[in-house]
């Protein structure tokens, strides 16, 4: 039986459910491109329930995290946030997550629902002689994603703290609707916008109601993936998984090369000096089409990779898609997409795809 998240009465009386990581959540509303739209030009909530959120805490805490991450964990500041991967000794990526220090010795880790139970297992694994505790919150939390331009408005309307002094990936303690929240400013969108995570479900309902009434409207799952793939934000088991490395995908910037020893360091070191084995690129169709999840990617009539995510953009009006590929390709090469059998015509894109209310790149979306 699919699980579900706290607010899932509240979903299904008005969404389209369906099932994503073992859970059954809502996949649209009013629809996706309406719900793309609408975070881009004003502000949407999305149930964020079903991530996983990790509490680890005592004196060894950091020093877990330092050795379990990619993250410098014992640098950051207090309400400090950062993104960061999980790797095996081979430099894989087996999770990326953001790192919160939520109190001196305590941090909150939050990770891809589909990566819940290995997290909670690998984090238990690695503990060995650090003197720290690992608490699995993911059931007994709510959280939600508040995003868009409009978002500090809107939420301002109903939170006591100002928002205004948060900044990317810091977080404060607030209360939302005279609920006690850490409101952090981050998201999966590109845009600008909170997540708020609750660490009681007391008033559940209420506060996904009041939010409602103070100007969000609810998206799904299906506008959410829209927005990332615009936004150029990998997703594990798409972009991310243990057979690519963070220079593979890209994200050196959030490995901590400074720091001392970590899983996954010497593999990376090596990948950095030998070369990358793959490149992630993106994808801008010149032709109608999508280029969809497994299509094949042709340069100078040699298939050089696939398509890892892609969708259509009602941002942009055309398809779009990330992959990777065998070879460096520069934006604005021509490439080709074999679209239901038949080849069309694409070009290189930067990544992001689209330049959001942040005004950021993607290092900025993800916390650099």
């Amino acid at each position: 039986m699919a699980k579900r998240t706290p607010l899932h009465c509240v979903h299904a009386k008005s969404a389209q459910m369906g099932e994503f990581a073992g859970f059954e959540l809502p996949i649209l509303y009013e629809g996706i491109i309406k719900e793309v739209l609408n975070t881009r030009k004003a502000a949407s909530i999305f149930d964020v329930s079903h991530m996983g959120r990790f509490l680890v805490r005592g004196p060894g805490s950091a020093d877990l995290l330092d050795r379990v991450t990619t993250a410098w964990a014992s640098s950051l500041d207090l309400k400090q946030g950062k993104y960061c991967l999980l790797c095996n000794e081979k430099g894989g990526v087996l999770e990326d997550a953001i790192v919160f220090r939520v109190g001196e010795s305590s941090f909150l880790l939050v990770g891809n629902a589909s990566r819940r139970d290995f997290d909670l297992g690998w984090l238990i694994t690695q503990r060995g002689k650090f003197d720290a505790g690992v608490e699995d919150l993911s059931d007994s939390s709510l959280m939600l994603a508040l995003q868009g331009p409009d978002s500090q408005e809107r939420l301002q309307g109903v939170c006591n703290e100002d928002l205004s002094k948060i900044r990317r990936f810091r977080g404060e303690w607030a209360k939302i609707l005279g609920k006690e929240a850490f409101v952090t400013r981050t998201g999966y969108t590109g845009e600008d916008g909170f997540e708020a995570t609750f660490f009681s479900l007391d008033g559940a309902e209420k506060i996904w109601d009041g939010l409602i009434r103070a100007g969000f409207k609810p998206a799904g799952l299906g506008a959410r993936d829209v927005l990332r793939i615009e936004a150029g934000l990998p997703l594990y088991g798409k972009e991310l998984s243990e057979s690519v490395t963070p220079i593979d995908a890209g994200l050196g910037f959030a490995v901590a090369m400074e720091k001392g020893d970590f899983i996954g360091k010497e593999a990376i070191l090596e990948i950095m000096r030998s070369g990358r084995r793959k490149f992630l690129v993106g994808i801008r169709m010149e032709e109608k089409g999508v280029p969809r999840e497994g299509y094949p990617i042709f340069v100078d009539g040699e298939e050089a990779g696939e398509i890892t995510s892609g969708t259509f953009s009602p941002t942009l009006g055309v398809g779009i898609g990330l992959g990777y590929s065998s070879r460096r390709l520069e934006v604005g090469s021509a490439v080709y997409v074999r679209v239901r059998g038949e080849p069309k015509m694409c070009k290189i894109s930067r990544i992001p795809f689209y330049e959001s209310s942040l005004r950021s790149k993607k290092e900025n979306a993800m916390g650099k």
